[in-house]
């Protein structure tokens, strides 16, 4: 199995503290509103434990999942995306975080 990776493995990825924000461990967010309403898409690091994936309506979570492995972040952040492009097509304004 030399160059080949199990396929029931997960991979953790290493980032240099350097690269990253110190300020902030926020790595994305997106913010809506319609109608009094609000929707949040929030991605944070959480350091060694990986990266927590959240959702928010009305302050409210509706989900939220801590990722060790960078390509299912990578895809809620993705799945986040189409959720905003579908939110604004229906009339949500996207805010200014």
């Amino acid at each position: 199995m030399i160059g080949q990776f199990p396929q029931n493995r997960l991979h953790t990825v290493y980032t240099d503290p350097g690269e990253i924000d110190q300020r902030s461990d926020q790595m994305f967010e997106r913010n809506l509103s319609n109608g009094g309403h609000t929707r949040r898409f929030l991605i944070e690091s959480r350091g060694a434990q990986g990266w927590e994936v959240r959702e928010e309506q009305d302050s409210a979570v509706v989900r939220a999942k801590l990722y060790d492995d960078w390509h299912r972040v990578e895809r809620a952040r993705s799945a986040f995306q189409v959720e905003i492009v579908s939110l604004t097509e229906q009339g949500w304004v996207l805010e200014s975080v």
